[in-house]
């Protein structure tokens, strides 16, 4: 994988220069920036979402392990809705700060779980009754969007919540605090390393598996895919959101799943 030599390469720099580039390149007030910190979550969740409906149009086996597998994919895609609405509105209110966030959620909980639940209950049936060939056709993508998602974000919050770097906006006068990416603080309540704006961006890779008959298409969405991913981790290291290494740790953590998946299905014959 080729693709993942750059990043080691990278982050071994990162060890050492980590702090001088995100110096460089500190501009708290980029208009670009702010706006991929309030919405850069929202392509690579809904992309993810999709997947996550797609995959459960084609569900297979006995009745109690089909409604099983259903009622599970229900919840998990009503979990990602569910933040991702919340997302949606706190980047268009600008509530940036997670106490804010979280007072926000905890107030209109009641409704973002009801438009959640009945926009997950519209697309499950719509795929799985009108548009089942669409489904069926798409199970590779469904596959490794799913997989890909799945393994990028438990390790997305494993380490945050091992790791407890302080971010770059939020580090004492003189850097004092600032620790190499390689040396865990713990559970301190700190969550910079890694990115997860950065890992969900990446998330949009598997979308040119939905292009199936133009290749054109589906090099242009490969392509785009990756240049969104650079340009979000650039926007969060640009507002000292995140380290070199944070952006570079979770873009590993999202490709290389991706590369996996990818290689299986094909090893299976199915692209």
């Amino acid at each position: 994988m080729p693709v993942v030599l750059p990043i080691l390469a990278g982050l071994a720099a990162a060890a050492f220069w980590d702090l001088p580039i995100d110096k460089a390149l500190y501009s708290p007030g980029a208009a670009w920036a702010v706006l991929i910190e309030r919405f850069g979550q929202i392509p690579g969740l809904l992309l993810s979402l999709w997947a996550l409906l797609v995959l459960n149009a084609g569900l297979s086996g006995g009745r109690a392990r089909r409604i099983l597998l259903g009622l599970l994919n229900f919840l998990v895609c009503d979990l990602v809705l569910e933040y991702t609405l919340l997302d949606l509105a706190c980047g268009a209110l600008d509530l940036r700060k997670q106490a804010d966030m979280i007072n926000f959620a905890a107030a209109h909980a009641g409704q973002i779980r009801a438009v959640s639940a009945t926009l997950v209950l519209a697309g499950m049936l719509l795929l799985k009754y009108f548009f089942r060939s669409y489904a069926s056709g798409n199970r590779v993508f469904a596959r490794v969007t799913t997989v890909m998602f799945a393994v990028s974000q438990v390790l997305l919050e494993v380490f945050k919540n091992l790791w407890g770097r302080v971010r770059f906006r939020d580090l004492a006068p003189g850097y004092s605090n600032f620790h190499v990416w390689y040396y865990p603080q713990g559970a301190a309540g700190n969550h910079s390393f890694p990115s997860g704006h950065t890992a969900l961006a990446w998330a949009m890779l598997p979308a040119f598996l939905l292009f199936r008959k133009s290749p054109a298409l589906r090099r242009a969405a490969l392509w785009l895919s990756a240049a969104w991913g650079v340009t979000v981790a650039l926007g969060r290291m640009t507002l000292g959101a995140h380290f070199l290494s944070d952006v570079l740790f979770a873009s590993l953590i999202t490709i290389v799943p991706f590369m996996l998946m990818l290689r299986h299905e094909r090893a299976a014959d199915t692209l």
